[in-house]
Parts: structure tokens; C-alpha cells; sequence
């Protein structure tokens, strides 16, 4: 049931997944955010074994969520009941999950220890083990029941859940440095490409090294692109809908939009004081739209089109995932940012706080300023020069002669 004073549910137009295991519809055209708790449940009742992992849409569509929880429960929430209307157990790996699909009624889990199962509604758990420290697991939203998997030692590999004893595709990592040393394997994220072939797609990744790579599974092992980005491990990444871009985010709280083609970055987005944890878009005839979360708890969402920040709102847990539903038309923007040559900057130069600024600057107002006088003022005192007791020494070295 909703907690908060949930009455028109179709505003939704984000949902964020919380570390208490709170699910939080945003409205942003009236600014506000509703609390969703299954069953009888209520805030004292939620804990961090209740976080929430991941989560995804059914089948494409943005009618019921499904919710993968740290406790191995997986949810099923309803959008137009408001409300969570099914609840199984999807424990049966060790580990929190990684990743959560649901394709043609079949609900795909995987979990950090390499777990990956397929759960149809009439027939049996299908499952594989798909190596150790797995970090993510997405599925392919244009062909069924096509997962691809990656995690620390744990190179990208892409699977068919028709036929799970060989991965369809495996990545081979790439050359020996400059000093013919090996390069570590750690994919902290992944996307898939739209617009590419169904049964060979081309995959963007992230790692905790701070590459981007880019792999074509129809041309070769190898990425076709290898660059890294930034200063930090790269934590979240997602695809633009036309397939052109992608957008990435890092540990340290980084966030830019970076062209596919031509392998550069369009856009910094900042304003993020922790690492992003995750990142989804959302496009239509009339609005192109980021939106990203994290550790700092704050949801931003920006425009493409011109690059400015459409909306900030401070939800008051860490945010673990964040989606897009059926976005409607918002009159405003919470806070206009500007851009200028590719980064985000606050047009007056002022932040956010929650306290109330005016009654800082009374006080400061009332206060009486104190200057220098001529009795407050002290002396400065010379330094010596080295020259100066060096000469010092020799008159004395002579006088004693």
C-alpha cells in the first residue's frame, strides 16, 4: 500500500529504488514524492535487508515493476492499482542481485555470485552458474530471454536462455599494456545498443578502470572502441533511445553524455556530491530527458535539448535505481541550470540547503564590524634574511680574532 497521500498515481513520472527497500514515485509536475511499502508494512518495519537491488519494467511496457530485493524476494508492483500485487523467492544463489529482467512471462534474475536463472510462470527454475563477482547482469529489451553478464575477472559474455551450456558470445580482454603487463577485468556496468541486430547486438560497457569499451559481437572478440574516461571507476551507464549516445556515470559523482560515433563527450552534467548508481532516459517527440542518482540521495533530471537541469529533488535515502514511467507534460523546471561548452553550472551560482539563508545573513547584518586602529594594530616583525645573520656571524668570527 502507498504511505505517503498517494491520490492521482498517473503523474508518476519517475520511480526510484531506495536502500531501505522504499519505492518512491516523483511527480515532477507538482514536485512531490510519494512512499510505496508492501502489505501492512511500515517505515519502522524497513531495513537494509529489504534494500532494493534492481529493478525493471515488464515486458518494454511501464505498467508493473518488478523489484529484486537484498533479501532474495522479488516484488511485482502494480502502476495502475498502486500498489504491490505479487511476491516470490528468487533466492537461490548466495549474494545480492545484479540484475532483473522480466520477457515474454518469463522473470530473469542473476546474482553477485554468478547465479543466473530463468523463472517461467508453468515450467521449472532454468539456472547456470556464469563465474564469480558478477557486478551486472541486463537484459536485451529487443530479443527475448538474451541476457549479457560481467563483473570483476569476469569478462562480458552474452546468453541465450533457450540454450544456456555456452554463453553466445564471450569477450577476449584486450592486448598487454606498454609495459606488457595484463590488463584486469572488471565490468562495473553494461548496455545494450538499440537499433542493432537482435541476435548479435553491439554492447557498450563500463569498468572499474575507467574504460568505456564498445563491442560488436557480429565483427570480433575484442572491443571496436577502448578509452578511458575520467578519474574514477564508472558505476552507471545507459543507452540513449535513438542509440546515438551513452550516458555514464562515476564514483565520483561524474556524469557526462558521450557521442558512440565519434567517441567524445557532448556533456558534463554536474551537481553530484557521491557516485552515481544508476542512470535511465526518456525521449518523445517534444522532450529528450537524463535522469540520474545516487549516494548523495538527490534525483536530477536534465534535458538533452538544451542541456539544462529540468528538475532536482531531495528524496532522503540513498538512491539505488532509478526509472522512467510514463512521463507527462511538466510545466516548469524545479531548478533552471545553464550550459556552457559542455559543462553544468548553477546560472546564480548559489546551492541548495535545507535551512533558511535569510536568518544567516540577519545575524550577520546586526553584527558590528570591527577594522584596524592604530591600538588594535601590532608591529609585524622582520624576517632575517640568510645573507643578513650570515654576515652577522662573520663580524663576530672577526671581532674575536
Amino acid at each position: 500500500v502507498a504511505w505517503s497521500m498517494a491520490r492521482d498515481e498517473s503523474s508518476i513520472d519517475i520511480w526510484v529504488g531506495s536502500n531501505l527497500g522504499i519505492l518512491k514515485g516523483i511527480s515532477l509536475e507538482s514536485k512531490k514524492c510519494l512512499n510505496y511499502l508492501p502489505g501492512q508494512l511500515t517505515l519502522a518495519d524497513m531495513d537494509k535487508s529489504r534494500e532494493i537491488c534492481v529493478m525493471c519494467w515488464e515486458d518494454g511496457g511501464k505498467d508493473k515493476i518488478y523489484v529484486a530485493l537484498r533479501s532474495g524476494l522479488v516484488q511485482c508492483f502494480s502502476c495502475a492499482e498502486s500498489r504491490f500485487t505479487a511476491e516470490c523467492d528468487c533466492s537461490g544463489g548466495d549474494g545480492a542481485f545484479v540484475g532483473i529482467g522480466k520477457h515474454a512471462g518469463t522473470l530473469i534474475t542473476c546474482t553477485e555470485k554468478g547465479c543466473l536463472a530463468f523463472w517461467p510462470q508453468s515450467e521449472d527454475k532454468i539456472g547456470r552458474n556464469v563465474g564469480a563477482n558478477v557486478a551486472r547482469m541486463r537484459a536485451n529489451p529487443e530479443s527475448p530471454l538474451q541476457v549479457a553478464t560481467g563483473g570483476r575477472e569476469n569478462d562480458l559474455k552474452l546468453w541465450d536462455g533457450n540454450n544456456l551450456e555456452e554463453p553466445v558470445f564471450e569477450a577476449k580482454n584486450v592486448r598487454n599494456d606498454f609495459l606488457d603487463l595484463r590488463v584486469p577485468v572488471w565490468v562495473t556496468d553494461l548496455g545494450f545498443v538499440p537499433g542493432t541486430a537482435a541476435s548479435q547486438p553491439v554492447i557498450a560497457v563500463g569498468t572499474g578502470h575507467k574504460q568505456l569499451r564498445l563491442y560488436d559481437t557480429r565483427a570480433q572478440k575484442r572491443p571496436v572502441y577502448n578509452k578511458e574516461y575520467g578519474k574514477s571507476a564508472i558505476t552507471a551507464l545507459s543507452c540513449s533511445g535513438d542509440g546515438r549516445y551513452y550516458f555514464i556515470g562515476t564514483a565520483m559523482g561524474d556524469m557526462a553524455r558521450i557521442d558512440l560515433r565519434k567517441g567524445e563527450v557532448v556533456n558534463r552534467y554536474l551537481g553530484f556530491a557521491g557516485a552515481v548508481l544508476s542512470i535511465d532516459t526518456y525521449s518523445d517527440d517534444s522532450r529528450h530527458l537524463v535522469a540520474g542518482c545516487g549516494l548523495d540521495r538527490y534525483l536530477r533530471v536534465f534535458n538533452l535539448d538544451p542541456p539544462t537541469t529540468q528538475h532536482q529533488m531531495y528524496v532522503k535515502l540513498q538512491c539505488n535505481c532509478v526509472l522512467f514511467g510514463k512521463t507527462q507534460e511538466s510545466a516548469g523546471s524545479c531548478d533552471a541550470i545553464t550550459c556552457e561548452h559542455g559543462s553544468m553550472q548553477d546560472a546564480e551560482g548559489k546551492g541548495h540547503s535545507d535551512g533558511d539563508d535569510d536568518e544567516g545573513d540577519d545575524v550577520w547584518a546586526t553584527m558590528e564590524a570591527v577594522g584596524d586602529t592604530e591600538s588594535t594594530r601590532q608591529p609585524v616583525k622582520k624576517r632575517k634574511t640568510l645573507a643578513k645573520l650570515v654576515s652577522r656571524a662573520k663580524l663576530r668570527r672577526t671581532k674575536r680574532v
